[in-house]
């Protein structure tokens, strides 16, 4: 097996859930390329539906998708390394599911850009502030964490922040 594939969605073996409905964890590494995305959300979606976190799956993969696709685009240059590593853990205590993705680059950190109106870029942090309830960066030995944090108590949400106002009709 090559070493693409042995990354792409491989459990972290010496780590295991915990069977304690207190605290739960799971860590994937995943390598540095676009599929890495959807299998990411995958398997967020298996682990919190194993976990009957089901009302977490939207927002959590939302969020993933989002950490996996910054660490493809900034910590490899912008067109993903298959020889990259990137881990993400999932970590659910206390009524809180902590979604961390770690990746080599200590140097791209996170930053609020200015967009166009049209852009196609550029709506992390965005989703971070709509749908996370805390969220940040730190650098670490091995590169840096980035991380998001979903309170289970604010479930069901009635309804979730726009990330941009309709314009309105004039009659």
């Amino acid at each position: 097996m090559d070493r693409r594939a042995e990354l792409l969605g491989a459990p972290y073996a010496p780590h295991s859930p915990s069977t304690s409905p207190e605290y739960k964890s799971r860590v994937f590494l995943f390598a540095s390329v676009p599929e890495s995305c959807s299998l990411a959300r995958r398997c967020v979606r298996d682990v919190l539906t194993a976990w009957r976190l089901l009302e977490l799956i939207e927002a959590s993969t939302l969020l993933t998708s989002e950490l996996v696709s910054n660490a493809i685009k900034h910590a490899s240059g912008g067109g993903g390394d298959s020889e990259l590593t990137l881990k993400l853990l999932l970590i659910y205590a206390a009524g809180t599911l902590r979604v961390e993705l770690r990746d080599p680059d200590p140097v791209r950190l996170p930053t609020w850009r200015d967009k166009g109106e049209l852009a196609t870029y550029g709506y992390g942090l965005p989703l971070m502030f709509a749908y996370a309830d805390r969220f940040g960066v730190h650098v670490i030995e091995a590169g840096k964490a980035v991380w998001c944090e979903i309170d289970l108590s604010d479930y069901p949400r009635p309804s979730r922040p726009r990330l941009v106002e309709p314009e309105e009709k004039s009659s």
